[in-house]
């Protein structure tokens, strides 16, 4: 399954957050930043930017998504999202339209196997 990081923060700030995770040799190459589209969050723009380079349809894509703005933006581009809610109340994901909530990202592979889309792709924000 093809996926890459499309966020809110800069390249810098991304290259930095996934490093300090050792999360960077799985995602060098495959980041987008909102610095690239016209407009941020809650605006489809980066997402789909990401979609669109990856040659995927929106509709086959996984969103997973840690803030209302970006489970917002992520409904706007006509993705399944699934709202991240590790650090923020399920009810604001929910709220902001997410169509799956989870608090336990060991749970994400299984999720995104089994999810009612045939997603083929996944859009991270770290």
């Amino acid at each position: 399954m093809p996926y890459c990081v499309a966020s809110s923060g800069d390249h810098l700030k991304m290259q930095t957050t996934l490093s300090l995770t050792k999360l960077w040799p799985q995602f060098e190459g495959r980041i987008f930043s909102v610095t690239e589209v016209p407009r941020g969050k809650p605006f489809p723009d980066v997402f789909l930017l990401a979609a669109d380079r990856y040659g995927v349809d929106p509709v086959d894509c996984v969103v997973i998504e840690d803030t209302p703005l970006g489970v917002a933006a992520g409904v706007a581009a006509g993705m399944q999202v699934f709202g991240y809610a590790g650090s923020i109340p399920a009810w604001r994901l929910q709220e902001a339209g997410t169509h799956l909530i989870f608090d336990d990202m060991r749970l994400l592979p299984s999720l995104l196997h089994s999810s009612p889309k045939d997603s083929s792709a996944a859009l991270l924000n770290p």
